[in-house]
């Protein structure tokens, strides 16, 4: 199987740190659970994914 080099790394990382990074998007789900349920109307699956991706977009300029 291919992984990139970064996805290599993971590999190797302790359990402590797969721990953090599981623990990191979940809260962020929470997050987009908490914020999708108080708002006055709740945004269907297209837009809540399109939202989600505006939020955690990395890819800055020229990004392709």
């Amino acid at each position: 199987m291919l992984v990139s080099v970064e996805d290599g790394h993971r590999l190797t990382d302790d359990h402590e740190a797969r721990r953090l990074r599981t623990e990191a998007a979940l809260n962020r789900l929470a997050a987009l659970g908490r914020e999708l349920r108080q708002g006055e109307s709740t945004p269907d699956a297209v837009e809540a994914i399109r939202l989600d991706r505006d939020t955690h977009d990395v890819s800055g300029p020229g990004a392709g």
